[in-house]
């Protein structure tokens, strides 16, 4: 049984001082959605243990020491911790990229070399950012694990270029992802029987096709796609798509798709930019529903929020509170009162939940609330 350490870096909710983008968005959501996202595609491969070392919740930042130790006593093969960077509290405007580390008294040939070797270009690929290349560092995880360990820098939180893909749940997602692969390569991990290596057509297995959303589904095929503000080429470009990236379309004018927000992209010539595939049934249009008559209490209310059982759940609740830009609430608090006016229901079903919208994201298992979650965020 191969054993892989996992660590998120530092901690949420403000617990560790700094460590946040100039818009305050903690580094620890993005360092656990990685992690969830690694630890959820290991489970593709065969004989593979993972442990948190880090508290999962984001509560509490973990020491450093406590975090190797129990690496350590565990014995782990490998470590992997996920980090995101920054240079300053302030915006820049340029990218600033992906870095990964290993420890300063090992050499790039060296066991830890090749795992880094192996993880490093993939999660630069996956995020589609500058690469900052291979360092060494003396950092206390990567000094005092006695297993090979590795420290990855996923992208500049106060980059607004890195920040365009970190922001994006697929691309965090697909930095776990890669990291995992990576580890897996190095490992010479087997993948379990059926696992869907190249699926056909070319849509991720855990995408589960919405038919209450647009015409159908579009992949995109091909790196730094423009994504347009109009369907023409006469129009701006508000930015650049990357290849494997899904997106719902809701409307087609001969070779543009709209994606939503008023923002098109071409299919080019026989599909030569983007793969679309059709809703079977798609939707009917439905009259807009008559808003609910709001009690005067409800006015300063937020707008929305995500709602979860427990702290088992906050790894799922965290793709979605970092791209609804909302806080997260326990359901027994949004059961006594309505903590927002649209709740997005992450495990448990609607319940006595109290909101004038309710979206439930539940699944049978914490598994399919991820998967259903996912879908959503496409």
């Amino acid at each position: 049984m191969v054993k892989i350490a996992v660590s998120a870096g530092h901690g949420g909710y403000g617990v560790t001082p700094g460590k946040r983008g100039p818009d305050g968005k903690f580094e620890w959501i993005w360092n656990n959605a990685a992690a969830i996202a690694f630890i959820q595609h290991l489970n593709n491969f065969e004989n593979v243990q993972t442990i948190r070392v880090d508290d999962p919740t984001g509560r509490t930042d973990i020491p450093l020491a406590d975090r190797v130790r129990k690496a350590n006593l565990w014995g782990a093969d490998i470590y992997v911790s996920f980090h995101h960077n920054a240079m300053g509290s302030v915006w820049v405007d340029h990218g600033l990229g992906i870095e990964t580390f290993r420890s300063d008294r090992v050499s790039a040939s060296s066991s830890t070399g090749k795992l880094q070797a192996v993880i490093h270009p993939r999660i630069v690929d996956a995020m589609g950012l500058k690469d900052r290349g291979q360092k060494t560092a003396p950092f206390y995880e990567l000094r005092y694990t006695k297993m090979p360990a590795v420290l990855l820098e996923g992208g500049f939180m106060d980059s607004r270029i890195d920040r365009s893909a970190m922001d994006k749940a697929v691309k965090i997602q697909g930095q776990g992802i890669a990291a995992a692969e990576g580890a897996g390569a190095y490992l010479n991990l087997r993948k379990q029987p059926g696992t869907i290596v190249n699926p056909k057509p070319e849509l991720p297995p855990e995408i589960e096709v919405d038919q209450s959303k647009g015409i159908g589904i579009v992949r995109v095929k091909v790196n730094s796609l423009a994504l347009r503000n109009g369907p023409g080429i006469e129009n701006g470009i508000a930015r650049r798509l990357s290849k494997g990236e899904v997106y719902y379309a809701y409307e087609k004018k001969g070779i543009w798709y709209n994606l939503g927000g008023g923002k098109w992209a071409a299919e080019g010539v026989a599909g030569q930019y983007l793969d679309y595939t059709v809703h079977p049934n798609p939707p009917k249009p439905q009259p807009p529903a008559k808003p609910a008559e709001k009690p005067k209490e409800e006015e300063d209310m937020p707008e929305t929020a995500v709602v979860i059982n427990g702290t088992e759940d906050a790894g799922t609740a965290t793709l979605l509170s970092f791209q609804l830009g909302c806080g997260v609430y326990f359901r027994k608090d949004a059961e006594k009162r309505q903590v927002a006016k649209e709740i997005y229901i992450a495990g448990g079903g609607k319940g006595k939940i109290k909101g004038d919208k309710l979206i439930d994201l539940s699944g049978k298992t914490r598994s399919d609330t991820a998967k259903k979650v996912i879908a959503y965020l496409k």
